[in-house]
């Protein structure tokens, strides 16, 4: 039989008599869990049976167990209480596959938890990184990853130590949970402009940089106001939706209003201010200005091309 099934073997039989040990001190419990873990390999190796088969359950096990070596037999269990019920979970067959998925996914865990504890570290060490700096950001990381998998791969702890061991994976789930809580509140409100990153249904130039004005010519170069666009189905077209708010990055859109009070959302040049203040001061507005353009030839006053069609012969 395969060394590996021979210790899922053990190590589940182990998780169900552990709840029979509960009375010994700390000590004397893990010599007698590590001297019946040596005596079910032997047996493991021996039998392809499952160990309740070929050894009992494991509350009489650990009976026979405590009787040969003088122990007695601990404290019974009152039915209803948390021992109890953990002892009926520890002998359901879904709670070791549970058990040997948590095993195989420890040292997983034990390098995230090094890359967590390090991140604080590294980011005191400020968001631009010359060489140096990055060297020393990686050191960190790497640092504290090998001394999680020192701590993890060990196993058995002092007293004192298994609290150090809590505490730090405490600290590291808070600060995945602190990640993942900036991660989300990012999400709000982006800014097109200064982030660059698209929002569901922004108009994006062929770069990827979002749009946040449209402003239309004639032929001749001269600019247009209240133009009104739509799209191909005859939907208003809208460079971001109304509820966009820009005013923290900026910039500030007046809607013109329809005889009902509703923003005309697709009316090109769209009416921006540029909101600048200086710390302490009052904040102050300037008209957004339309951008310098470069006709195309074609359509320079003074040139003319034939129009071109776009339909095919039938």
């Amino acid at each position: 039989m395969e060394q590996s099934v021979q210790t899922d073997r053990v190590a589940a039989y182990l998780d169900e008599l552990r709840p029979h040990l509960d009375d010994l001190d700390p000590t004397e419990r893990a010599e007698v869990l590590d001297e019946l873990a040596d005596a079910l390999r032997e047996v493991a190796a021996e039998h392809d049976e499952p160990l309740h088969d070929v050894v009992g359950p494991p509350a009489d096990y650990v009976a026979a167990y405590r009787a040969s070596a003088g122990l007695g037999q601990g404290r019974p269990q009152r039915p209803g209480s948390l021992q109890a019920l953990a002892t009926t979970v520890r002998a359901q067959r879904w709670w070791r596959h549970l058990r040997a998925l948590a095993v195989l996914l420890q040292p997983a865990w034990w390098t995230l938890r090094g890359a967590l504890l390090a991140g604080p570290l590294v980011f005191g060490l400020g968001v631009s990184f010359p060489p140096v700096t990055t060297l020393i950001a990686a050191g960190l990381f790497i640092g504290g990853i090998a001394a999680s998998l020192r701590v993890g791969a060990g196993h058995r702890h002092a007293r004192g130590a298994r609290l150090l061991v809590l505490a730090g994976n405490v600290t590291a789930v808070v600060i995945a949970l602190s990640l993942v809580s900036m991660a989300a509140s990012d999400q709000g409100d982006p800014e097109p402009e200064s982030m660059g990153v698209p929002m569901l249904g922004q108009l994006v130039k062929p770069n990827g940089d979002p749009v946040t004005n449209i402003h239309p010519y004639t032929r001749e170069g001269e600019p247009l106001t209240d133009v009104l666009l739509f799209d191909d189905a005859g939907r208003p077209l809208n460079v971001f939706a109304e509820d966009v708010n820009l005013s923290s990055f900026g910039i500030e859109t007046e809607y013109e209003r329809d005889a009902d009070d509703q923003p005309i959302t697709n009316l090109y040049p769209l009416q921006q201010s540029i909101i600048e203040q200086d710390p302490g001061e009052v904040p102050t507005r300037r008209p957004r200005t339309a951008p310098t353009i470069v006709l195309p030839p074609s359509v320079r006053p003074g040139t003319s091309t034939p129009p071109v069609s776009n339909d095919t012969a039938s």
